[in-house]
């Protein structure tokens, strides 16, 4: 079964079109837009599994499992590491090269991993490796375009006028043509490859950097301190409720004993799995620095983002040991304060990153004497104007956390991400090429352009007539090899149009060597006129010449 050239070229074109898209899903780079990695290996770690210079592709995966070879960005190298993992714990992963005889020291969430080795192609690595080189790029890019240049500004097409028959025994030459690409559009070319191998150059550019670095966020966590205290009374005047509530007064005649709570919470928009202590105590202190501790909560473990600690005050003690202090330092206007203090032990992993932490916040202290337990100073309720006083029932502090960002380069004072430089490097280089490749197609001439092409050709030669050509007629394979009998035998072109048919033909001893050509009608046909052939009847070379008409 015979396949139409129609038929095969649209088949052509679907499995190129289906190879082209194959290669997209199971080749196409991550970062402009397909589901691959492509990484180089360093070192002996996965040794025989791996070896330097190796190129691995890697695929990211929903998820991942123990013996599998994974890449993750290490926080602690500030690389990708390529390894196997060995065990999951809490939702990190333990990693451990083939050839090492020890565990990485980085546990990774599922967040910092890559994806999983899909394949390896040996020592292929080197060549990318070379042409990391912004220089190399460069260059081999200049190489390209020249190239190109060079083999597309002219082409040689054979061409031949198929309707006619060869004649045996007429040594007809097969014309070689070179189209070359037209003076007007050669600027077009050379300025179009030289933007594809600049933009080509600035996605080599992208491509040579990592898409992401590590960069440190200093706002990357935050851990908030708040204390309050609690108290029963009796309902009076005071304390209408009969409670005593954070921010209050509290005397001593009414309330017998106070309950002060440190509430702690971690905060982090980062993947995180932190533990730690939390202690809490409360001490009397006199203006002159003498101490006396009132109470501590033991110090309590926690895990996860909040923890609390508490501790009671018998505000009966707390004023009996003031009495004590005046009578037997025999001072009676000594001023105490009451001061509560707090610390935070902290223990984890936020964002594949080892934490470890010890959080101070600043000590709540209480104005305290015979009478009332006060706060040293009443917590900001409203604007003030300029900066606002600090609050004393809570502290805040923030931790630093090492985070993934886009990687940027520089052009020339332009900064541009790395994944935009190998977007728009890809883009440009892709739209210049087709501006090249539309200056190098050889524009198709309609047939009445072809037709004044060939009455060019001829020349002076071309005689037209408006009788009809008779006699035994021999067809030449173009309109070149009839030209080059005409100067041969010395004789004109006679041509004739027979409807959408033009004739041109060489008479000699009662043949004619005929060139026809078919042509769309023209639009508006004009005569034309008769020209009288400038050779004579009487030829001293040939003797009498007649033309059969």
């Amino acid at each position: 079964m015979r396949i139409s050239l129609n038929a095969r070229t649209i088949a052509l074109t679907l499995a190129a079109v289906a190879a082209a898209g194959a290669c997209w899903v199971f080749l196409a780079p991550r970062q402009i837009g397909g589901g691959v990695d492509y990484a180089v290996i360093h070192g002996v770690s996965m040794q025989p599994k791996l070896h330097a210079g190796d190129l691995a592709i890697i695929r990211r995966e929903p998820s991942y499992a123990v013996g599998q070879v994974v890449a993750y960005q290490s926080g602690l190298l500030h690389e990708v590491v390529l390894h196997r993992i060995i065990g999951v714990k809490h939702g990190h992963y333990v990693f451990k090269g083939d050839n090492n005889n020890f565990t990485d020291s980085y546990f990774p969430t599922q967040h910092a991993l890559i994806g999983r080795l899909w394949l390896r192609i040996p020592y292929a690595g080197g060549l990318l490796a070379w042409l990391r080189s912004p220089g190399r790029a460069a260059v081999l890019g200049g190489l390209v375009a020249l190239l190109i240049i060079a083999g597309g500004g002219t082409a040689g097409v054979r061409r031949r006028d198929r309707r006619a028959p060869r004649t045996p025994g007429l040594e007809s030459r097969p014309h070689s043509k070179h189209v070359t690409v037209p003076a007007q559009r050669r600027p077009l070319l050379v300025g179009a490859l030289a933007v594809a191998a600049a933009f080509a150059t600035v996605a080599a550019l992208g491509f040579a950097h990592s898409g992401r670095r590590l960069v440190d966020d200093p706002s990357g966590y935050a851990q908030t301190a708040t204390y309050s205290y609690r108290a029963t009374a009796h309902r009076s005047t005071v304390y209408p409720r009969g409670l005593v509530a954070t921010g209050d007064p509290v005397y001593l005649n009414l309330v017998h004993r106070l309950g002060l709570t440190l509430h702690y919470r971690f905060a982090t928009r980062f993947p995180h799995a932190i533990s730690g202590t939390i202690a809490l105590q409360a001490i009397l202190r006199s203006g002159g620095g003498w101490v006396q501790r009132l109470g501590a909560a033991p110090v309590r473990a926690f895990r996860g983002d909040t923890a609390h600690a508490e501790v009671a005050i018998d505000l009966a003690q707390l004023a009996a040991k003031m009495r004590a202090f005046r009578s037997e330092a025999d001072v009676v206007n000594e001023t105490f304060v009451l001061a509560v203090a707090s610390h935070v032990v902290l223990h984890g992993i936020v964002n594949g990153r080892p934490v470890t932490e010890t959080f101070v916040p600043a000590p709540l202290t209480f104005n305290t004497d015979d009478q009332s337990v006060e706060l040293a100073q009443a917590p900001s309720s409203s604007a003030t104007v300029g900066a606002p006083a600090p609050d004393p029932l809570r502290t805040t502090t923030l931790g630093t956390v090492e985070r993934m960002q886009p990687a940027s380069l520089s052009l020339h004072g332009l900064t541009m991400s790395a994944r935009g430089a190998r977007e728009i490097g890809l883009a440009g280089a892709v739209a210049a090429l087709a501006v090249a490749l539309a200056a190098l197609v050889p524009r198709r001439r309609r047939p009445l352009d072809e037709l004044a092409s060939i009455k060019r050709r001829c020349g002076s030669w071309l005689v037209p007539i408006s009788s009809p050509l008779v006699g035994s007629a021999i067809d030449i394979a173009s309109i070149d090899s009839l030209v080059d009998l005409a100067k041969h035998y010395d004789s004109p072109i006679l041509y004739e149009q027979r409807d959408h048919v033009h004739v041109f033909a060489v008479a000699d001893m009662g043949r004619l060597y005929r060139f026809q050509f078919a042509a769309a009608p023209e639009p508006e046909a004009r005569q034309q006129p008769v020209i009288e052939s400038r050779w004579p009847v009487d030829d001293a070379r040939h003797g009498p010449r007649s033309l059969v008409f």
